[in-house]
């Protein structure tokens, strides 16, 4: 089983449809830029369970909104991807987003800006 994590923080988590998005998107595709030599051993029968925790100043996103931005820097969509500014499988290319078979959402209230961001845990095999 392999396994990356990293935290992307001191920038405000947003939605998919948030007009702000791109600048979301650059930020975690960045973070994940780095962890790249990391994402080894996918083969065509590799499953992956993804585990997201937000943190935000404000609790009233939806968690769905706020995975789909991060998700799709990290896997490819399949189809056309909805975000202009970064490609998806940044982390992942070549990698389906259909190759997750687990997700695990929270998201958990903070006080200052810089504590705002994701952490971020990737495990396959």
């Amino acid at each position: 089983m392999a396994k990356i994590a990293f935290r992307v923080c001191g920038t405000h988590p947003v939605g998919e449809n948030d007009p702000d998005v791109d600048r979301w998107c650059k930020a975690v595709a960045d973070v994940e830029a780095h962890y790249k030599s990391k994402a080894y051993g996918v083969v065509r029968r590799t499953e992956f369970m993804v585990y997201l925790v937000f943190y935000i100043s404000h609790g009233k996103q939806n968690l769905n909104d706020l995975a789909k931005p991060v998700l799709n820097t990290m896997f490819e969509s399949g189809g056309t991807n909805d975000n202009a500014a970064v490609t998806g499988g940044v982390l992942f290319t070549g990698v389906n987003q259909e190759k997750i078979n687990h997700i695990a959402l929270r998201k958990r209230e903070v006080e200052s800006f810089r504590e705002q961001g994701v952490d971020v845990t990737v495990v396959w095999e």
